[in-house]
């Protein structure tokens, strides 16, 4: 108990001080923290939305564009008031009235932007018979729908914020027709976000080992046994999906199977064969098991419900093939594998939750590439090309589309490096340098809020010999006091710091 009613007055002005000060130190900063935000964004937006900014940027996109014999490079970019315009590799720039004026308005930026040939007459200059359109990857979401049909001599390209371009062809949609980003001339991807576009690029590119692929069927008698790591066919049990899915984490496993909604709720379900049985499984509930073990799922929607190593390929059969195929196999090439035959596979991309890329392909046999697919045919015969080593040509015209739920590449490398499981290096670096500068400032802060509590209460009894309930009031009042002189303090040692720095050879000459 307090020794002196003036000791008690004391400690209750610290205590009210201490949390007026807090309360107003708070509303200030945070009101100053907004007001300088709000500063720095409107400048930033005045910044890139500038003209010359624009011109530089759409030069700049026009330059990356490959290098083509005989054809010209635009960029279209926005123009301030909500218009277009199109910008030429050396600046210039013609605006647009609307996107309705764009067929138009490309033969005269390309006669700007292509040089003249040697045999061209002065002042008659050739319009080249391709023409680039430069398109950023912020301006495609907004483009694709309104670009899609386009002059012959237009070659829409995509340039991403790393350099890399990517063509784009028009793919048929609900709506009519759209722009599909090309990551082959006969692998299409319609994505939802650009970051599922991003996500899809990488993962798509991965290589794919042959350890790391499996073809998937139900056989709920064998799944017991172990996982043979070098066994291309994996036993599943619909019955304990996760347990079965969790032998094959950071793997990609194909299920074949006959995809329809439930006749009564709906849902979409995937009709495999077990065994001599049929079963039925909830499409969503198969792919969120497949989620929270890690494994990259390919769902096959086939007209047959025969499962791998029956008819549609043997084990060995399919270890020839495997063996067969070039050896820089990517995920794509895979994908293009279980496509049929002479047809573009358009990929409707989404991103989902958990770092998961969600896809569902279709195929488009009336879509023929721009670009003729290179024959990379073995000794072995057209089954073990590129596109048809997995499957013979007959069962692949059997597949209707293919449901996919993988992994973002970037997720899978982070938790591979991680030294804690399930807890990111980044996290663990960040949490070891917040407990460190928490430590050093607290340390710090409690000096001075011990000189400010002996300042307050110094020859009081309370001072002196202080009670249990004194000591608990300190402890209890440097809680607000340190989250209000936190930044103080943090300022403090920075200067502090800097003039230690700027005054050691003074210092040091005179001794101090």
């Amino acid at each position: 108990m307090f020794r002196s009613f003036k000791d008690t007055l004391r400690v209750v002005v610290l205590a009210a001080a201490t949390l007026c000060l807090a309360s107003t130190a708070e509303a200030g900063l945070l009101s100053r923290l907004a007001r300088e935000a709000g500063d720095a964004a409107g400048s930033a937006g005045k910044h890139i939305n500038t003209p010359k900014h624009l011109l530089d940027e759409g030069a700049s996109i026009a330059k990356r564009l490959p290098k083509i014999s005989g054809a010209a490079s635009v960029a279209l970019m926005p123009a301030p008031g909500n218009a277009w315009q199109l910008v030429t590799p050396e600046g210039k720039s013609l605006h647009l009235s609307s996107l309705n004026d764009l067929p138009d308005t490309l033969d005269d930026a390309a006669r700007q932007s292509h040089r003249p040939l040697a045999g061209d007459l002065p002042g008659k200059t050739k319009a080249p018979a391709t023409l680039q359109l430069a398109i950023r990857e912020t301006d495609f979401f907004q483009l694709r729908d309104q670009l899609g049909s386009l002059p012959p001599k237009a070659r829409p390209v995509m340039v991403l914020p790393n350099g890399k371009t990517y063509d784009l062809k028009p793919v048929r949609h609900p709506g009519g027709t759209r722009l599909a980003v090309a990551l082959s001339p006969d692998v299409l991807i319609d994505p939802a976000t650009a970051r599922a576009l991003d996500g899809n690029i990488r993962f798509l590119s991965r290589p794919v080992k042959q350890a790391d692929l499996k073809m998937a069927r139900f056989d709920s008698a064998a799944s017991a046994n172990a996982a043979d790591p070098g066994d291309m066919i994996a036993n599943l049990n619909a019955d304990i999906l996760a347990s079965s899915l969790a032998k094959y984490k950071n793997r990609t496993l194909v299920v074949s199977g006959r995809i329809a909604p439930h006749p009564q709720t709906g849902r979409p379900q995937l009709s495999v064969r077990d065994g001599k049985s049929v079963r039925d499984i909830d499409l969503e509930t198969f792919q969120a098991a497949a989620e929270s073990q890690r494994v990259n799922l390919m769902l096959v929607d086939s007209a047959s419900l025969v499962q791998p190593g029956k008819s549609w390929f043997s084990k060995t059969a399919l270890e020839k093939r495997f063996e067969a195929a070039q050896s820089a196999m990517t995920q794509a090439d895979l994908l293009k594998a279980l496509s049929p035959p002479k047809s573009t596979t358009v990929i409707s991309a989404a991103d989902e939750r958990n770092f998961r890329l969600v896809t569902a392909t279709r195929f488009d046999p009336a879509a023929t590439p721009a670009v003729a697919t290179p024959d990379v045919s073995s000794a072995a015969g057209d089954d073990y090309t590129l596109a048809g080593w997995l499957l013979d040509a007959s069962l692949r015209t059997g597949v209707r589309t293919i449901h996919s739920n993988n992994e973002d590449p970037v997720h899978t490398d982070e938790v591979e490096s991680r030294w804690i499981p399930w807890v990111s290096n980044f996290n663990l670096f960040l949490f070891a340098v917040l407990s460190a500068v928490t430590l050093f400032l607290g340390w710090y802060l409690w000096r001075w809020w011990n000189r400010l509590w002996h300042f307050v209460l110094k020859n009081s009894a309370a001072a002196e010999a202080p009670s249990r309930l004194i000591k608990a009031i300190k402890i209890v009042l440097f809680v607000p006091f340190a989250f209000v002189m936190v930044v103080p303090a943090m300022i403090w040692l920075f200067v502090a710091d800097w003039v230690r720095f700027l005054t050691w050879p003074f210092r040091k000459v005179f001794g101090r």
